[in-house]
């Protein structure tokens, strides 16, 4: 008496798949009828292999976009990291530049300094020596 109901249902829930062209994730069973073990198990092996190759399909898919969106972005990655270190040697190189450029103008400076000592230290001394 029960197999009845059970084959119904389940060619009911069959045309409802084909219905929206078998593009179905998963099914809700609520109540008691769903409850019956028999019931589950017959809804198990009539849609078991048709749910597991689209879900197996859809995981796939899935798994295909997230690699394909991991190594973009493990691209972008790779160059970001090589612009960051091409302006890196950039300013690194400007920075030795420009220190070198600072000790050239303090060794100018201390040289004019040296310089500008000695010829008041002779200048100095040339007065000392000039007679009144």
């Amino acid at each position: 008496m029960v197999d009845p109901v059970i084959e119904r249902t389940v060619q009911l829930i069959d045309s409802q798949l084909h219905l929206c062209n078998n593009d179905c994730f998963a099914l809700s069973l609520v109540g008691k009828f769903a409850k019956s073990i028999y019931f589950q198990l017959r809804i198990g092996e009539t849609f078991n292999k048709g749910v597991y190759h689209k879900l197996k399909e859809k995981l796939q898919e899935d798994y295909n976009d997230l690699t394909n969106k991991y190594n973009e972005e493990a691209n972008q990655h790779q160059l970001l990291l090589k612009n960051l270190k091409v302006i890196s040697k950039d300013t690194e190189e400007k920075y030795l530049k420009n220190i070198q450029e600072l000790e050239n103008q303090i060794n100018d400076i201390n040289q004019h300094t040296i310089i500008d000592i000695v010829k008041r230290s002779v200048k100095h001394i040339t007065k000392a020596n000039t007679p009144i």
